[in-house]
Protein backbone atom coordinates (compact mmCIF):
# COMPACT_ATOMS: atom_id res chain seq x y z
CA UNK A 1 0.00 0.00 0.00
CA UNK A 2 2.75 2.12 0.46
CA UNK A 3 5.01 3.18 -2.96
CA UNK A 4 6.38 6.26 -3.12
CA UNK A 5 7.86 8.05 -6.29
CA UNK A 6 11.02 10.32 -6.81
CA UNK A 7 11.47 12.30 -9.50
CA UNK A 8 14.54 14.20 -10.15
CA UNK A 9 15.43 16.91 -12.36
CA UNK A 10 18.70 17.86 -13.60
CA UNK A 11 19.54 21.83 -13.84
CA UNK A 12 22.79 23.54 -14.96
CA UNK A 13 23.59 26.99 -13.43
CA UNK A 14 26.43 29.17 -14.31
CA UNK A 15 27.89 31.20 -11.72
CA UNK A 16 30.25 33.90 -12.93
CA UNK A 17 32.69 35.50 -10.96
CA UNK A 18 34.20 38.67 -10.30
CA UNK A 19 36.47 38.44 -13.58
CA UNK A 20 39.08 40.62 -15.47
CA UNK A 21 36.99 40.71 -19.38
CA UNK A 22 39.85 42.81 -21.22
CA UNK A 23 42.94 44.86 -20.67
CA UNK A 24 42.90 47.64 -24.02
CA UNK A 25 46.10 49.80 -24.22
CA UNK A 26 44.83 53.67 -24.37
CA UNK A 27 48.51 55.16 -25.39
CA UNK A 28 51.55 55.48 -24.25
CA UNK A 29 50.70 56.02 -20.21
CA UNK A 30 47.13 54.35 -19.74
CA UNK A 31 45.30 51.09 -19.86
CA UNK A 32 42.13 50.43 -19.55
CA UNK A 33 40.80 47.30 -17.64
CA UNK A 34 37.26 46.12 -17.72
CA UNK A 35 35.78 43.84 -15.58
CA UNK A 36 32.41 41.61 -15.62
CA UNK A 37 31.54 43.26 -12.78
CA UNK A 38 31.36 47.04 -10.97
CA UNK A 39 34.35 47.67 -8.69
CA UNK A 40 34.25 48.57 -5.34
CA UNK A 41 34.99 52.53 -5.37
CA UNK A 42 37.64 54.10 -3.47
CA UNK A 43 41.05 53.87 -1.75
CA UNK A 44 40.20 51.79 1.44
CA UNK A 45 41.00 48.03 0.87
CA UNK A 46 39.42 46.81 -1.89
CA UNK A 47 38.54 49.71 -3.11
CA UNK A 48 40.10 50.24 -6.75
CA UNK A 49 42.37 53.01 -6.12
CA UNK A 50 43.28 51.54 -2.84
CA UNK A 51 47.53 51.60 -3.03
CA UNK A 52 48.01 53.32 -6.10
CA UNK A 53 51.86 54.18 -6.47
CA UNK A 54 53.06 52.06 -3.75
CA UNK A 55 54.82 48.66 -4.97
CA UNK A 56 53.50 47.07 -1.50
CA UNK A 57 49.72 47.67 -1.59
CA UNK A 58 48.90 48.46 -5.75
CA UNK A 59 46.00 46.22 -6.98
CA UNK A 60 47.46 46.94 -10.32
CA UNK A 61 51.33 46.13 -11.35
CA UNK A 62 52.97 46.52 -15.03
CA UNK A 63 56.80 45.34 -15.33
CA UNK A 64 58.93 44.00 -17.81
CA UNK A 65 61.42 44.90 -20.03
CA UNK A 66 62.39 49.03 -19.04
CA UNK A 67 58.55 48.92 -17.86
CA UNK A 68 58.25 48.52 -14.10
CA UNK A 69 55.76 50.14 -12.36
CA UNK A 70 52.40 51.15 -10.67
CA UNK A 71 50.12 53.53 -11.71
CA UNK A 72 49.83 57.12 -10.20
CA UNK A 73 46.24 57.67 -10.72
CA UNK A 74 43.76 55.12 -11.17
CA UNK A 75 39.72 56.29 -12.41
CA UNK A 76 36.49 54.51 -12.52
CA UNK A 77 34.25 54.74 -15.18
CA UNK A 78 30.25 55.98 -14.79
CA UNK A 79 29.39 52.49 -14.65
CA UNK A 80 32.18 51.14 -12.76
CA UNK A 81 33.62 48.08 -14.66
CA UNK A 82 36.49 49.72 -16.35
CA UNK A 83 39.43 51.36 -14.52
CA UNK A 84 41.78 53.84 -16.55
CA UNK A 85 45.16 53.51 -14.86
CA UNK A 86 47.48 56.54 -15.84
CA UNK A 87 51.20 55.20 -15.54
CA UNK A 88 54.61 57.01 -16.10
CA UNK A 89 54.92 56.88 -19.65
CA UNK A 90 55.74 53.11 -21.01
CA UNK A 91 58.16 52.37 -23.97
CA UNK A 92 55.57 51.37 -26.55
CA UNK A 93 56.18 48.47 -29.14
CA UNK A 94 57.03 46.18 -26.23
CA UNK A 95 55.72 43.38 -24.31
CA UNK A 96 54.84 43.85 -20.44
CA UNK A 97 53.55 41.53 -17.70
CA UNK A 98 50.07 43.17 -16.47
CA UNK A 99 48.80 41.82 -13.25
CA UNK A 100 46.14 42.52 -10.86
CA UNK A 101 45.95 41.22 -7.51
CA UNK A 102 43.40 39.20 -5.73
CA UNK A 103 42.57 41.72 -2.88
CA UNK A 104 40.60 43.37 -5.18
CA UNK A 105 37.05 43.27 -4.39
CA UNK A 106 33.64 43.90 -6.63
CA UNK A 107 30.73 46.61 -5.26
CA UNK A 108 29.18 43.45 -3.41
CA UNK A 109 32.38 42.76 -2.35
CA UNK A 110 33.50 39.34 -3.96
CA UNK A 111 36.99 38.98 -4.57
CA UNK A 112 39.11 39.02 -7.83
CA UNK A 113 40.52 35.80 -9.54
CA UNK A 114 44.06 37.18 -9.68
CA UNK A 115 44.74 37.82 -12.94
CA UNK A 116 48.30 38.06 -15.14
CA UNK A 117 48.68 38.42 -18.97
CA UNK A 118 51.36 39.39 -21.08
CA UNK A 119 50.42 42.57 -22.90
CA UNK A 120 51.26 44.05 -26.13
CA UNK A 121 51.53 47.87 -25.06
CA UNK A 122 51.20 50.45 -28.55
CA UNK A 123 49.31 52.91 -29.28
CA UNK A 124 47.56 52.73 -32.28
CA UNK A 125 44.88 55.68 -32.02
CA UNK A 126 45.52 58.96 -32.64
CA UNK A 127 44.75 62.06 -29.93
CA UNK A 128 41.93 63.86 -30.74
CA UNK A 129 40.62 67.26 -29.43
CA UNK A 130 37.69 66.26 -26.87
CA UNK A 131 37.24 69.88 -26.08
CA UNK A 132 37.69 73.63 -26.88
CA UNK A 133 37.42 76.32 -25.05
CA UNK A 134 37.50 80.60 -25.92
CA UNK A 135 39.64 82.86 -23.85
CA UNK A 136 39.54 86.60 -24.71
CA UNK A 137 41.44 86.15 -28.34
CA UNK A 138 42.63 82.40 -27.13
CA UNK A 139 41.71 79.35 -28.37
CA UNK A 140 42.04 76.20 -25.59
CA UNK A 141 42.05 72.49 -27.00
CA UNK A 142 41.66 69.94 -24.62
CA UNK A 143 43.32 66.57 -26.34
CA UNK A 144 41.80 62.91 -25.52
CA UNK A 145 45.22 61.94 -24.38
CA UNK A 146 48.19 63.60 -22.81
CA UNK A 147 50.88 64.82 -25.54
CA UNK A 148 54.81 65.13 -25.09
CA UNK A 149 54.77 66.73 -28.65
CA UNK A 150 51.43 68.54 -30.31
CA UNK A 151 52.91 68.49 -34.21
CA UNK A 152 51.04 70.59 -36.29
CA UNK A 153 48.13 72.09 -36.03
CA UNK A 154 45.91 72.91 -38.60
CA UNK A 155 42.26 74.33 -39.00
CA UNK A 156 40.53 73.83 -42.65
CA UNK A 157 44.54 73.34 -44.06
CA UNK A 158 46.15 76.60 -42.39
CA UNK A 159 48.44 75.97 -40.04
CA UNK A 160 48.31 77.34 -36.72
CA UNK A 161 51.37 78.63 -34.85
CA UNK A 162 52.13 76.70 -31.63
CA UNK A 163 54.51 79.37 -29.86
CA UNK A 164 53.88 79.99 -26.30
CA UNK A 165 51.56 77.36 -24.36
CA UNK A 166 50.06 74.65 -25.93
CA UNK A 167 47.17 72.64 -23.65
Amino acid sequence: AGTKAVKSEEKSVTVDGFKVESVTVLNGKQLAVKFNKAVQEGVSVGGHNYGIGTAETSYFILGGGSITGEPKRASLSDDKTTVTLTFDRFTLNSYAQFSVSSNLKSASGKSLAAYKEAIYLADTTAPTVSKVEYSAKKAILTFSEPLVDVGTLSINGATISTSGNVY
